[in-house]
């Protein structure tokens, strides 16, 4: 981790810059078939405290922490005919918070909420269609009376199988996707030492 910073300036020791790094996370992940018209249910919690501490010699420079919760439910639907699928819906929560000389970006707390489905059909022994679709909302509340991010991403895919003989198979796929901005992409300003170089986020261009 120390190889991007702490060049000196000229007529100062070079300072080594290391880093202290601890992450602690809690999973639940769980299962239950209901083989009715919901035949499983899949559900996922986690929730994630990481923190790590730039060392310039023996000093602290600065400290990052990230808190956070993520939820996840999926349920699997019966066949429709020839239709199988599944659809569900995703939240998390990221608590950002860095103190320090070198704190680029300022704390911040993300909420993202997310809608998803996919579903294949079987048209015949040879040809499977398959969709897929997305839709994500997200917010993102600054300090330091910064601008507030709130937007909705969409995606979609659709996509086929061809199977030509027993040994092989044809595939393809189109997908539109949308994806938003981070905390550090909307209002970062400031030097990042790991990487050596000057980051700015942009509110106004999203």
């Amino acid at each position: 981790y120390g190889i991007a910073g702490g060049h000196a300036h000229e007529g100062e020791e070079e300072v080594d810059v290391r880093i202290d790094l601890q992450q602690t996370r809690y999973e639940l992940r769980s299962q239950y078939d209901f083989n009715r018209a919901i035949e499983t249910a899949k559900i996922l919690i986690a929730t994630t405290d990481y923190e790590h501490t730039e060392f310039e010699g023996a000093e602290v420079g600065t400290v990052f922490e990230t808190g956070g919760t993520d939820a996840r439910i999926e349920l699997k639907h019966a066949a429709i005919g020839d239709l199988v699928g599944a659809f569900g819906l995703q939240y998390r929560n990221i608590d950002f918070n860095a103190v320090g000389e070198e704190a680029y970006v300022p704390p911040s707390d993300t909420t993202e909420t997310s809608l998803f489905a996919f579903e294949e059909w079987t048209v015949s022994d040879d040809w499977v269609l398959q969709g897929s679709a997305r839709v994500e909302r997200q917010t993102i509340e600054p300090e330091l009376d910064l601008i507030d991010y709130s937007g909705t991403a969409y995606g979609v895919s659709l996509g086929f199988i061809h199977n030509v003989s027993e040994m092989q198979r044809v595939a393809a796929n189109l997908a539109f996707t949308q994806r938003h901005p981070n905390s550090t992409e909307l209002y970062a300003d400031g030097p990042h030492v790991a990487v050596q170089r000057y980051e700015r986020g942009a509110i106004a261009q999203g």
